[in-house]
């Protein structure tokens, strides 16, 4: 009996009208100056990096920092922004983990996540939500030790 492993790479996502998986080959980074994003369609998410320094060259591992371009197909993780409302597995603050190169990074994106409440991206990736890996959940310094 041999078995298949699927490769995440080729998979096409099956209920999202927009796949952004080949996008990241294409684009650079995604920046909207003079605007700021109101909402999201479809499942898109919009997930801000925490495994990085504000330059976001690099992803730290266990305290080790390794230079982002070094493994473009890291697992990154995240802290979602803003949502589609396809995207039903997540909500806004929600900590995922996803795959670095299957989406659109962005810098400096500004969010409006209420009336006069707007939020800056530093750095962060447009992701389609069956991408995301799982939620994570953050421990407390004494946890897990």
């Amino acid at each position: 009996m041999t078995t298949q492993k699927a490769n995440i790479d080729v998979i096409e996502p099956t209920t999202s009208l927009i796949d952004l998986s080949k996008a990241h080959e294409d684009s650079l980074d995604s920046t909207l100056i003079g605007y700021a994003v109101e909402s999201i369609e479809d499942d898109i998410v919009l997930v801000e990096f925490v495994d990085s320094f504000e330059t976001g060259e690099e992803i730290i591992r266990n305290g080790i920092v390794v230079p982002a371009n070094a493994n473009p197909k890291a697992w990154r993780i995240g802290k979602v922004v803003l949502q589609g409302k396809n995207a039903t597995s997540t909500s806004q603050g929600d900590y995922v983990t996803f795959p670095n190169n299957l989406g659109i990074p962005v810098s400096n994106v500004v969010v409006k996540l209420g009336d006069n409440n707007f939020k800056t991206v530093r750095r962060g990736q447009f992701i389609n939500a069956q991408r995301i890996f799982g939620k994570l959940y953050k421990l407390s310094e004494n946890e897990g030790a």
